[in-house]
């Protein structure tokens, strides 16, 4: 997990929106938010991957629930893309400001982009495996 944050550390604002590869079991999205209606809002979960949510430039806000008191299923989990999609409400969120991150475990549903403006953003996924030993 330390190859994650060693890219977090060259991520900045020219990067181009892509997938970028890191290592085995780590790879990292960069992308532009969407400004996206509350009814268009959804918890998502994950299985298998931890995601690191970090803003390059604006601002998000990044609504928090446990996972295991989502019942309100909007889209089944698709193993293949590693998602599941809730019409839960958030218990709480979270203001995650340019150069801030956040680790996002598979028990905690989250729903990112909930912000009015606009960010850049990566995304880190790690295998949650490689994450074992951080959380024990």
């Amino acid at each position: 997990c330390a190859k994650a944050f060693d890219f977090l550390k060259s991520v900045n604002s020219n990067m181009q929106n892509a997938r970028y590869e890191i290592s085995a079991g780590i790879y990292a999205q960069v992308f532009m938010s969407q400004i996206r209606q509350e009814k268009d809002r959804h918890l998502e979960t994950h299985h298998d991957f931890v995601d690191i949510q970090f803003v390059i430039d604006g601002y998000d806000i990044i609504g928090i629930k446990d996972a295991k008191s989502c019942n309100e299923i909007f889209i089944n989990y698709d193993p293949s893309k590693d998602i599941a999609f809730f019409n839960e409400k958030p218990d709480y969120e979270i203001k995650l400001l340019s150069n801030h991150f956040i680790v996002i475990f598979p028990d905690e549903a989250h729903c990112p982009e909930s912000a009015d403006i606009i960010a850049k953003k990566v995304v880190v996924k790690v295998k949650k495996e490689l994450f074992e030993n951080v959380r024990s």
